[in-house]
């Protein structure tokens, strides 16, 4: 791999120890099977959260991250109990189906506030929990064009950040931290299916029907979506409040996080927000990833995005 990743990313003890302590703040006890979405930041894993939740999972939003961020301010971050929150979810919410709360779709997405966000080992921490809990666990893998990922990156994180180094180290950080947890999940023998940005973008030439892919995506996992939900490209923002609390917001969970009431009530219009698979088009018309001193990374993380593009074209029927 990269430079960068062999000097960041190799066997670096903080990540090491926080991974622990993270662990520690999540029960999988009971749960049956979870569907673990995972990608860096982006990439369209909360389209997929939304997708899953519309097929009647219950969803949890990124809870590694809320945990670290809750331990990393030194509040105490209790124990989310998957099993208790997902019965009250099906309890008081329609969109969910009534087959029980043991089965779940989980978000996690890789970077990119901080480097122990971009490093940490977000699918070894579900394996172990799934394994030690005798969960199924199932991987849904995003990945997006570099260059419009670190173009949409710039946008949305470019003024909070403040620092276009800091930027670039932590976006190529959290790239090359992606494509190491992909190489896990390929070698764990799960049950996986990889779905690359672009394919989901209803403009190009070979996409088809929206409804079908979606189809293929969530069938490649033995999934299937909820005839009665929403058309996955709908215009979720023009939903009445009703609408979008029973479609969008009722079946996913957002820990809370220290100070982030503001941040989490944005997350949850995102969510509203996000078209599943209407989310435009990757618009890179052959750009290349440019990023001034991280040119041999640059080069890396193309080749891996390539080659996971074309895994994901031959998966779900377009190679």
């Amino acid at each position: 791999m990269a430079q960068l990743e062999r000097k960041r990313l190799a066997n670096d003890p903080n990540v090491e120890e926080m991974a622990r302590t993270v662990a520690e703040g999540i029960n999988y006890a009971g749960i049956k099977d979870v569907l673990l979405v995972l990608g860096p930041v982006r990439s369209a894993t909360t389209a997929m959260l939304r997708m899953g939740v519309a097929s009647g999972l219950p969803g949890f939003y990124q809870p590694i991250k809320a945990i670290h961020r809750r331990k990393s301010e030194g509040q105490s971050s209790g124990q989310l109990n998957l099993l208790d929150e997902a019965k009250r979810m099906i309890g008081e919410y329609d969109g969910l189906r009534n087959s029980g709360p043991d089965e779940l779709i989980i978000k996690e997405t890789v970077g990119l506030r901080k480097s122990t966000e971009s490093t940490m080992p977000y699918f070894e921490i579900h394996r172990d929990l799934a394994r030690n809990a005798g969960t199924n666990l199932r991987v849904l893998l995003t990945a997006r064009h570099p260059a419009s990922a670190y173009a949409s990156c710039a946008r949305t994180y470019g003024e909070a950040i403040n620092d276009k180094g800091l930027l670039d180290y932590l976006f190529i950080l959290s790239q090359l931290s992606f494509y190491q947890q992909v190489e896990q999940v390929q070698r764990s023998g799960l049950e996986q299916v990889f779905v690359a940005h672009g394919l989901l973008d209803t403009s190009g030439k070979q996409r088809g029907d929206t409804e079908v892919l979606a189809k293929k995506i969530f069938g490649q996992l033995g999934m299937q979506i909820a005839e009665d939900a929403p058309p996955l490209t709908y215009n979720w923002s023009s939903l009445t409040p009703g609408e979008a609390y029973k479609y969008a917001l009722s079946g996913i969970n957002f820990p809370q996080e220290p100070g982030m009431k503001e941040l989490n009530e944005r997350a949850h219009m995102r969510v509203m927000r996000s078209t599943c698979l209407g989310i435009g088009p990757e618009d890179v018309n052959g750009a290349t990833l440019e990023i001034e001193g991280y040119e041999s990374e640059c080069v890396e993380i193309s080749r891996l995005y390539n080659n996971f593009y074309q895994e994901s074209s031959r998966q779900l029927g377009f190679s």
